[in-house]
């Protein structure tokens, strides 16, 4: 940095925690970690991987031979698998009868098999519901409104709270969308709609359909719905409004 030049340091294996190249050389050293089933999949994130097999009549013979590969060229290349971590997550699409599968085994441990798992950031369940990520969202978002009326209380800009409504809220509400808004249910999109109205007053509504969401919208956009569907489609911004007041109403304490 500048004249200063930091000490040499030779790792053998591994990358240095923190450093901006290290997903880059993790992703270059195992890029030839490769599925070799047609019906398996890996994928794969920095550090995190996922298997992903297809069993068709009870098979999983190549399911199990997929991850049995995966251990060991993570033994054969000085990587080793956090058992403790990792979980097996089952999707049946059989309703008319029980199918029992076998236990996955590591190194002679049992995976635990699991109803729900967060893979980065996104809870996926065996049901291919959205239930239970939507309700993660509206609780962690619920925590953050909170913050935000804090702010709107100490009287900060409506450019600092909008500033942390995009960074801090409407980031997370919009993370992985393309991956769920389009097959939520009518309940999960009222739990959604439920916490816009933190934002939108209805009597604001009524009187004056559009107006808080300082964007062109119809009366008829203006229900839960098209409240949604702007928010998520064209990145709208709830706190670019025109009030009299320092803090927006939809701000205050309630």
């Amino acid at each position: 940095m500048g004249n200063q030049t930091s000490s040499t340091l030779t790792l053998s294996t591994g990358a240095p925690q923190g450093c901006v190249l290290s997903p880059l050389l993790y992703s270059l050293y195992t890029s030839d970690c490769m599925a070799t089933h047609g019906s398996s999949k890996l994928v794969k994130f920095a550090d995190n991987t996922v298997v992903v097999g297809l069993i068709t009549n009870n098979d999983e013979k190549a399911y199990l031979e997929e991850v049995n590969i995966l251990s060991t060229w993570c033994r054969n290349n000085n990587l080793s698998l956090n058992i403790t971590k990792t979980k097996e997550m089952i999707v049946d699409y059989g309703k008319k009868q029980v199918r029992n599968y076998s236990p996955l085994l590591i190194k002679g441990a049992t995976v635990e098999r699991v109803r729900n798992f967060k893979y980065l950031g996104v809870h996926l369940t065996e049901d291919l519901s959205w239930t239970t990520h939507i309700n993660s969202l509206v609780t962690r978002a619920h925590q953050r409104i909170y913050h935000l009326r804090r702010l709107a209380r100490f009287r900060v800009s409506h450019r600092v709270l909008k500033a942390f409504y995009t960074g801090a809220v409407e980031s997370l509400l919009s993370g992985s969308i393309t991956t769920w808004l389009g097959v939520t249910t009518a309940k999960d999109r009222n739990v959604l709609s439920r916490m816009f109205q933190h934002f939108i007053p209805k009597s604001s509504l009524e009187r004056a359909p559009g107006n808080w969401l300082n964007c062109h919208l119809s009366e008829s956009e203006c229900d839960c719905d098209g409240i949604i569907f702007h928010l998520f489609t064209s990145s709208v911004l709830l706190l670019g409004v025109t009030t009299d007041s320092h803090v927006p109403p939809f701000l205050e304490e309630s």
